[in-house]
């Protein structure tokens, strides 16, 4: 995870899982895998209700758009 990440918005939670997947990054994770932990670490709340669900990109980055939906419905 990126040094002291500030994610007080959706778009700004977009826009960091965006730049992570666009830039050389130290940790190799799948997008679906960077944008679920980094929600854990900014959002717990939402990541709590999504963990395991069908919205869980975790393991699918197939499950994304549906994933970005939900956590915007619920930010």
């Amino acid at each position: 995870m990126a040094k002291s990440i500030i994610v007080d918005t959706f778009e700004k939670f977009v826009v960091n899982v965006d730049h992570y997947m666009t830039t050389a990054n130290g940790l190799n994770w799948r997008s679906g895998q960077y944008a679920f932990n980094l929600l854990v670490k900014v959002r717990p709340d939402i990541a709590e209700l999504l963990r395991g669900s069908d919205f869980d990109p975790f393991h699918d980055d197939s499950r994304l758009p549906a994933f970005y939906s939900f956590v915007l419905r619920n930010w």
